[in-house]
């Protein structure tokens, strides 16, 4: 992996609203891992959360671009919004790195999700192409992260 590849971090989510906490962990995801950009991707229509519960998609994704529009590195995908039927991560990484194959992928979650990320549809996939970066808050997750990278 050359130093030409475009470092990109993704961070999804349902952004129902997007909140500072997101917007926080771009930023530090972004400057640790020297990230050329991260890259908002609110979901569609995901799976594991009751719909009904979720402000329309098509406004999360103004909210989402809204909220990061004075940040130059900050971009806003559709890919999921657009997308019909319901949403997998793993989908939209394969399609991502099929549209960018010159682009490395940093996978952005905070903690809460590593700890889960066995019931999303096929991880393994989204393990073997992006690096995933989880947030710890604190010393108690950071030891329990170690256990669950394992």
């Amino acid at each position: 992996m050359g130093n030409d590849r475009k470092r990109t971090g993704i961070m999804g989510g349902t952004f129902n609203p997007i909140h500072i906490g997101h917007l926080l962990l771009a930023q530090t995801a972004k400057e640790a891992f020297d990230l050329d950009e991260v890259l908002f991707i609110p979901s569609g229509r995901p799976y594991m959360k009751e719909e009904a519960t979720l402000a329309d998609r098509w406004m999360r994704l103004e909210m989402t671009e809204l909220a990061v529009e004075d940040q130059a590195d900050f971009t806003v995908s559709s890919i999921e919004v657009e997308r019909e039927g319901n949403t997998y991560s793993y989908e939209t990484v394969a399609a991502l790195k099929a549209a960018r194959p010159d682009t490395e992928f940093y996978f952005i979650v905070g903690a809460d999700s590593l700890f889960n990320m066995e019931e999303w549809k096929y991880p393994e996939k989204i393990f073997g192409e992006c690096m995933i970066l989880a947030a710890v808050r604190d010393d108690k997750d950071r030891a329990r992260l170690t256990e669950q990278k394992e």
